[in-house]
């Protein structure tokens, strides 16, 4: 079917890939290991793999410093290089304004006729009251796009347990 024949397409769309730098630091802190880093990144890299729809990236673009919590996120890009047709869209909410950026994703999203959307990247609170992947799926859903967290595409606080317990991640 040509494009424009759907009533709305699905999107993967993955916020805030540079802030896995972020995580892993987390993960270093909480466990003395980057794990949960390298298993986020393989998972988004699966899901982006599989995802047959458009994949749209919101980043913040920051650079590559040759430590070792930015690895996980460079091997994440260069897995990203399998879809060269993913929208890379750069924001970096601390030089510019939410406000402002927003209604300009839900244009272009609109404009490419998305009407759902699987939401990823870091962070998001389960609670609903803060991150970036958080802000963008609920304006994403208060303004008409279906849009859903893929848990397991998400890194949060709480996977570190309340304020980065490190006896979290091992308890049964």
């Amino acid at each position: 079917m040509e494009r424009g024949k759907f009533p709305g397409m699905k999107a993967l769309i993955l916020v805030h890939l540079s802030s896995l730098d972020n995580y892993a630091e987390f993960s270093f802190d909480a466990t003395g290991v980057y794990d949960q880093a390298w298993r986020l990144a393989e998972r988004i890299a699966k899901a982006a793999h599989e995802f047959a729809g458009p994949l749209y990236i919101v980043d913040q673009n920051w650079k590559f410093l040759g430590e070792k919590n930015d690895e996980p996120r460079q091997w994440l890009w260069n897995e990203l290089e399998v879809r060269p047709d993913a929208v890379w869209i750069h924001f970096d909410e601390d030089y510019q304004d939410w406000k402002v950026f927003l209604p300009k994703f839900l244009k272009r999203l609109k404009k490419d006729k998305i009407t759902q959307a699987v939401m990823g990247g870091v962070w998001h609170d389960p609670s609903l009251k803060v991150g970036c992947v958080t802000t963008t799926y609920l304006y994403l859903k208060m303004n008409g796009i279906k849009a859903r967290v893929d848990r397991a595409l998400v890194g949060c606080e709480t996977d570190y347990g309340p304020e980065g317990d490190p006896n979290f991640l091992f308890r049964k």
